[in-house]
């Protein structure tokens, strides 16, 4: 009886991973250099994905039916300063955008921009000499931008036209590593961050008033942090420590659905992860080729979870990125089952690609 419960289960694994193969389609094909994909997308299934390419910030949209609506479009102004990592946000009212500057002189500069629900550009504000600054959505429009500065972190609300909702507030007064943040249907947020002393959250209501005090998601971590949620308030938390890629499933009332999971005890990448209207979530990540093949490539690795936390019983293969460079996987989900992951795929030849695929939950 085990036996052939072990070919059923390899029969139904089998079919998965030929189809990890299949289904790509190619976000932004000019061979530039780019860095730092990321990707959003909205209740209705919207998509928007950018990027940093050469000295632009780049974006593109699909629709629903994944057709592309128009042309790969310029996010930020033409400049010869370095940009670095970008964090996106799309909903029914438009989309939003953060990326990162270096300045003439020294240090480095974040700035937000807000687009209406046609791609034209609304407000754009500057958020401070730091890097590393993310931004979510909720239905209305209504943007929570996060920036780690010297003081901790700062987070800032603007409503659909850009403006800013609200005085800007601080969630931590103590240096942290890096940030993230997800909002929800209603408005309600919750904001994680890292420090050395492990990986920590808040929880605030739509009106930006704390519910709850800060609680510890782990006391190790010592890995790039990501976090996603959905618009019923639950969210996932993934890290890495020790190239272990661990994770941990948060309910809606801000409770952890149990302890972290291993995801797989083996990577050179940071996570992605996204997570759908019904609570599934999704974690991807990258593999380095094996030292001195030179015909090998970078594999994107995947690993869905039930919205109990239970995940499949393997991680499979999603897609390849290239030779060299970090593939750096982007994820995002939106109505149930509809996922999004994003990476780059550099080539030998030069430049590089941004490569998509659209999943559905299994």
């Amino acid at each position: 009886m085990k036996s052939t419960r072990a070919i059923l289960f390899l029969g139904f694994l089998l079919p998965l991973a030929a189809q990890a193969q299949d289904g790509e389609f190619v976000v932004s094909a000019d061979h530039g250099y780019k860095r730092y994909p990321a990707a959003a997308m909205d209740r209705r299934g919207e998509v928007l994905v950018a990027w940093q390419e050469s000295f632009a910030v780049l974006g593109q949209r699909y629709a629903a039916d994944g057709a592309p609506r128009g042309g790969n479009f310029q996010v930020g102004t033409n400049s010869e300063n370095y940009r670095g990592p970008v964090s996106a946000a799309i909903d029914p009212r438009g989309f939003s955008v953060v990326w990162e500057e270096e300045g003439h002189f020294s240090g480095s500069y974040s700035f937000f921009r807000r687009f209406d629900a046609q791609g034209t550009e609304l407000a754009t504000r500057f958020l401070g000499r730091e890097a590393g600054s993310v931004v979510a959505s909720d239905p209305r429009g209504i943007s929570v931008v996060v920036t780690p500065d010297q003081k901790g972190l700062l987070a800032t609300r603007y409503d659909a036209a850009g403006h800013y909702l609200g005085q800007p507030f601080r969630v931590v007064r103590y240096p942290t590593r890096e940030a993230q943040v997800a909002v929800d249907a209603t408005g309600s947020f919750v904001v994680v961050w890292s420090t050395p002393q492990g990986i920590f959250g808040r929880r605030y209501d739509a009106a930006a008033r704390p519910r709850g005090p800060v609680f510890q998601v782990t006391p190790q971590a010592s890995g790039p942090l990501a976090m996603a949620g959905n618009a019923g308030g639950s969210f996932a938390v993934s890290w890495t420590v020790a190239h272990r890629v661990l994770a941990r499933l948060y309910r809606s009332d801000g409770e952890p659905a149990g302890p972290p999971v291993l995801v797989d005890p083996t990577t050179n990448s940071h996570p992605a992860v996204a997570m759908d209207t019904a609570g599934r979530f999704l974690v991807v990540w990258a593999q380095r080729p094996p030292p001195g093949d030179e015909f090998e490539s970078w594999l994107i690795l995947r690993r869905f979870f039930r919205a109990s936390g239970e995940p499949e019983a393997f991680a499979l293969p999603l897609g390849r990125g290239g030779r060299s460079q970090n593939p750096q996987p982007a994820a995002a989900a939106g109505p149930a089952g509809d996922f999004l992951v994003v990476w780059i795929r550099d080539y030998a030849t030069g430049g590089a690609d941004i490569i998509g695929r659209r999943l559905a939950a299994p």
